[in-house]
């Protein structure tokens, strides 16, 4: 976070964001505040797509992080808040049917 706010260096901060999520998985919390963090990075940088890509993640792997799932909903680069929606994707030969993943 200091890289990020102090220095500005968001490149260094999107690294050490992804390298505690590499490690940290397992601790909920931590994982989820690097997450929302790394979202904020690429929204700071304009890289929209990269920043929902995070705010989704957000949402649908750590829903329990209620302080983060709804700042990520605030601060989507999107003009609408972020939802959870089925995927339609083939289940098998025939028409493509909706599945909720």
């Amino acid at each position: 976070m200091f890289e990020e706010e102090a220095n500005d260096n968001l490149a260094a901060a999107i690294k050490a964001y992804q390298s505690v999520l590499a490690t940290h998985d397992n601790q909920r919390k931590l994982a989820a505040t690097a997450l929302f963090r790394l979202g904020e990075c690429y929204r700071k940088l304009g890289q929209t797509n990269e920043a929902v890509a995070q705010y989704q993640r957000l949402l649908r792997d750590f829903s329990d992080q209620t302080a983060f799932t709804q700042r990520s909903n605030k601060t989507s680069p999107r003009s609408a808040p972020l939802q959870l929606r089925p995927v339609a994707r083939p289940l098998g030969p025939g028409p493509m049917r909706v599945n909720a993943a």
